[in-house]
Formats: structure tokens, sequence, C-alpha cells
């Protein structure tokens, strides 16, 4: 009955009316008064900003077609399968695998320790966190290629080949390929298709890390921001900008296990969400210090992210998410103010003039 009903709505606009009617509204509420200096000091009490950078210069060895970086913390129920995925791949091409050991209190430790492989390197270290052990790997690489598989998925046969042969017949700086959702009980969905062939623009990939390989140039200067939450989006504002050439191959290329303890489903209610408007601030000042243009497709970006920031902190206080947009609104005026578009005009609207009630409508559709 209820699905009944919405298409019904959906049929006659009245969603739409009662839209634009709110919208209205909206438009006509008074301006967050809001200082942003109030709002950076709430928000370091609610959620303290880490301030770290993604800047890290290092140097890689060419010694392997592919460096495979796998990050390891209390997996003692998967990671055998992630190793063993790895090391049973049918290629032609040459990789070497680093595994990081970050400070488990399980027997993830042991079961690594009990590989006796020469493409398999394992590190032990203290806990640093996700980025802290995949930065830790990165210091390792031999590869001319990188590639990142968490340690509780595995890959597919044939991936390496697949994304391999692809990378180097076509000089690509990355390709990407298809991914597979996998239950808890292993139970597999068929991946949607993905695009095959070049890739004129970045925003034809997929946000996460893993499914692609990149050439490991694209790495030389940055790691990943550590101790925040959703520290990816380093690929998104730093690695694909720089990327020259880019492949996708319809071919599932890695399988995904669905995590509902993981950061996507219960991060939203913590106070550590905020770190979504933190870690873009902060990747925003290192593509600065990396000389790295700010155009209109990347304001652009920084407006999907505002929404995709509201989303992530939605379940937070009133307060804190006035506080939130505030910054964001500040941050927009201060650095894209010669900046306008047509597709986020509403939203552009709100944030530039400090709308709150019509941020969190345009978010909410």
């Amino acid at each position: 009955m209820n699905n009944m009903i919405e298409r019904m709505i959906q049929k006659t606009g009245l969603k739409s009316i009662e839209y634009h009617l709110k919208r209205n509204k909206a438009l006509k509420q008074p301006s967050v008064s809001m200082s942003t200096t109030d709002a950076i000091n709430l928000l370091e009490k609610h959620s303290s900003n880490p301030k770290t950078s993604c800047i890290d210069p290092k140097v890689f060895k060419d010694e392997y077609d592919l460096e495979i970086i796998i990050p390891a913390f209390n997996v003692e129920k998967y990671i055998n399968q992630c190793i063993e995925s790895v090391l049973n791949q049918k290629t032609e091409f040459t990789y070497h695998i680093t595994c990081i050991d970050d400070g488990s209190t399980d027997r993830t430790g042991q079961i690594l320790d009990q590989y006796k492989e020469d493409k398999l390197s394992i590190i032990h270290q203290q806990n640093r966190g996700f980025s802290g052990a995949r930065n830790r790997g990165l210091y390792d690489v031999k590869g001319k290629y990188i590639m990142f598989l968490d340690s509780d998925d595995f890959i597919p046969q044939g991936t390496i080949q697949n994304l391999l042969a692809c990378a180097f017949s076509n000089n690509a700086d990355i390709v990407e390929g298809g991914v597979i959702q996998c239950s808890e009980k292993g139970r597999m969905r068929r991946h949607p298709p993905h695009k095959e062939g070049k890739i004129e623009s970045f925003s034809g990939l997929t946000g996460y890390p893993f499914a692609k390989v990149y050439r490991n140039f694209l790495f030389t200067k940055v790691s990943f921001p550590e101790n925040y939450w959703y520290e990816d989006s380093l690929i998104r504002q730093i690695i694909y900008p720089n990327a020259k050439t880019i492949y996708g191959i319809d071919v599932p290329v890695y399988c995904r296990r669905n995590n509902p303890l993981g950061i996507t489903n219960t991060g939203v209610r913590k106070n550590k969400s905020i770190d979504a408007l933190y870690v873009t601030l902060s990747l925003f000042e290192d593509r600065v210090r990396l000389g790295m243009e700010i155009d209109r497709l990347y304001y652009e970006y920084i407006l999907r992210m505002a929404k995709l920031i509201y989303l992530r902190t939605k379940f937070q206080p009133e307060e804190v998410k006035q506080a939130v947009f505030v910054i964001l609104s500040d941050f927009v005026n201060r650095e894209f103010q010669a900046f306008y578009t047509k597709k986020n005009d509403i939203l552009e609207y709100a944030l530039k003039n400090k709308k709150y009630e019509l941020y969190v409508l345009w978010c909410e559709k």
C-alpha cells in the first residue's frame, strides 16, 4: 500500500510541489548567525581535527610489475582467504605482496607468520589505523603498479592478469574493474557492468581505493592522511586528477565483503563522523601545496562533497550540523567565490548565503 501511494505521489507531481513550497519557505529564512570561529571551537570540542597532511615524498623500486598492499587488523576469520586469493592467481605478470599486521590482538599475526612465500612480505607494527597500515606498505613498494586489497575481502581468479594486461597494453596510469558484493555467508551478487575502454573523466571511476591498479608515480608524493575517517577521499581529491590515462574493464576484479559494522554503516552516529568535513578541507590545503589546479570541475566535486558531508553527519546534534555548515559556507565563499554552477545552483546559493534550512532541504531531497 505504501509503495502504491508513493508511486501515485510521484505520478501526480505532489512530491515536487511539496519540495518547491519548502524551498520557497527556506529561501526566506535568515542566514545562520553562528560565526566561523564559534563553529570551529564547537567542532573541536565535539571531535578534534587530526590536522594531518597527505604529503609524504618517497622513492619506489620497479622490481615487479605489481605491488599488492594488504592492511590487516583482527581478521583471523578472513585473512587466509584473502592471501590465498592472491597467491593462487595465474598470470604472466610478476607481483609482490606486502601485508601489514597493524597491531592485531587476535591470531591474525600468527596466521600470517605461517606463510613462507618469497613473493609475500609480512610487517608487524603497533596499531596506526587503516591509513597508517596502508602507508607502511607504501614505503616498501617494489612494483610498477600498486593495488590495495582489504584483508576481509579477496580477489577472483584472473584479477592481476586482466588489470595489468590492460594497464601495460594501454600505458595506463589507472585501470579499474568491476566489484562483486559478497555476503557474510559467502553469497555473491553479480557486479553491475563497468565501463569498458578509455575513461575520459575520472567521474567515471568509483572513489574507493580498491578494484584498480595505479601506476606507482601517483603515490610518490602522497600517502593516505592518517587519523581521519574517510581517508580514501585522497583518491578523488589527489590521485585521480594526476592520472593522464585511465581505462576500465568490464570484468569483476574484486570481491567486497559486506561489513554491517563498518564506518559506512555505523559511523554517522559517532562524533568522529565530522572527519568528513575535516579531511575534505585538509586535502584541499594539500592540493594547494602540491600546486594542483583549483578549477570548475573541482568546485563541482566540492559541492557534491558538501551533500555527502551532510549525509555523514546528519545524526549529530543540531548545533554540530549547523557548525559544519558554517565552516563549509565560509570555505566555499573564501576559495570558490569566482565559480558558479547550474547543476547544483540551489546548494550553491545556500552555501554562499549561509541559508542552513535550504542546505538541509537540498541534501535531503
